[in-house]
C-alpha cells in the first residue's frame, strides 16, 4: 500500500507540474473551449486549366463543378482560437496546371483542447474536360461530384473517398483507412487497406478482377459472366470487356451494382 501511495503522489505531482507549465507558457487560452470561424477565398480564371492538383493535410476536400468560368477555392470551418492561424492555403497556376495546397502549420505550443469542427476545402471548377485531376489527403475525406476528366487520381490516407456523377476514362482510387464509393467510372483501379469498396456502373462491357485478404465480393450486375468466383476472389467480365476494373482490399468488402 505504501508503494501504491508513493506512485499516486508521483503521478499527481507530474500532472500538476505539467498543467502549471502549460499555463505558464501558453496562458489560459490553452485550456479554452472557445472557437472561431475561419474563412479564406481565392479565385482564378479556369478557361485555360487542364490539370488540377490538390493536396490537403487534415481537412476534408470537396471538388465540384459549377456554372461559372472561374475556379473558386474556399477554406472554411470552426477551430480553436489557438488554431486560427494554423492553416496555410497556397494556390498557384503553372503551365495550365492549377495547384492547391493546404498545409497545417506546426508550431511549438500546447493546446489542451484543440478543436477542429469540420474544416473543409472546397474547389468549384467549370464544367470543362480536364486531362488530369489529382487529390491527396492525409487525414480527411475526399468528395468529388460532377467532374469530367481523362484521368482521376484520388488518395486518402485516413478518410473516405466518394466520386459520383463524374466521367473519367481512368480512375485510380486508394484509401488506407477508409471506404471508397464511386459511380459511372470506366477503367478503375481501386485499393483499400482497411475499408470497403462500393461501385455502381452503367457500362455493359468491362472485365473485373477482385482480390481480398479478408473480405468478400458481391456482384449484382445482370449478364456478368463469372470465370472465378470465391469468397475473396472474383474474376469475370460483362460483354466484350472494353474497360477494366481492378479491385484490391486487405480487410474490406467489395460491392458492384
Amino acid at each position: 500500500m505504501k508503494i501504491i501511495g508513493v506512485c499516486l503522489i508521483t503521478i499527481l505531482t507530474i500532472l500538476i507540474s505539467g498543467i502549471g507549465f502549460i499555463f505558464y507558457t501558453e496562458g489560459a487560452d490553452a485550456f479554452s473551449f472557445n472557437t472561431v470561424k475561419i474563412q479564406e477565398n481565392q479565385q482564378i480564371q479556369g478557361d485555360d486549366i487542364q490539370n488540377i492538383y490538390i493536396s490537403s493535410g487534415s481537412t476534408d476536400v470537396e471538388l465540384v463543378k459549377h456554372s461559372g468560368n472561374e475556379i473558386d477555392i474556399e477554406l472554411d470551418g470552426e477551430v480553436s482560437e489557438k488554431m486560427k492561424d494554423a492553416f496555410d492555403l497556397k494556390v498557384s497556376e503553372t503551365n495550365r496546371t492549377l495547384e492547391v495546397e493546404l498545409d497545417r502549420l506546426m508550431r511549438p505550443s500546447f493546446t489542451v483542447f484543440a478543436i477542429n469542427k469540420g474544416t473543409k476545402l472546397t474547389i468549384k471548377i467549370p464544367s470543362n474536360m480536364y486531362q488530369d485531376i489529382i487529390v491527396e489527403s492525409s487525414s480527411g475525406d475526399i468528395y468529388v461530384n460532377g467532374i469530367t476528366s481523362d484521368k482521376v487520381d484520388l488518395q486518402a490516407k485516413s478518410g473516405d473517398i466518394t466520386i459520383k456523377n463524374s466521367f473519367a476514362q481512368t480512375a485510380f482510387l486508394k484509401a488506407n483507412s477508409g471506404d471508397i464509393t464511386g459511380s459511372d467510372l470506366l477503367t478503375v483501379d481501386a485499393k483499400t487497406t482497411s475499408g470497403d469498396i462500393s461501385l455502381s456502373t452503367k457500362e455493359n462491357s468491362f472485365t473485373l478482377q477482385f482480390k481480398s485478404n479478408s473480405g468478400e465480393g458481391e456482384i449484382n450486375v445482370p449478364g456478368f459472366l463469372f470465370e472465378k468466383k470465391e469468397e475473396d476472389l472474383i474474376v469475370g467480365k460483362l460483354g466484350d470487356g472494353e474497360y477494366s476494373m481492378s479491385i484490391r482490399t486487405n480487410s474490406g468488402d467489395f460491392l458492384l451494382n
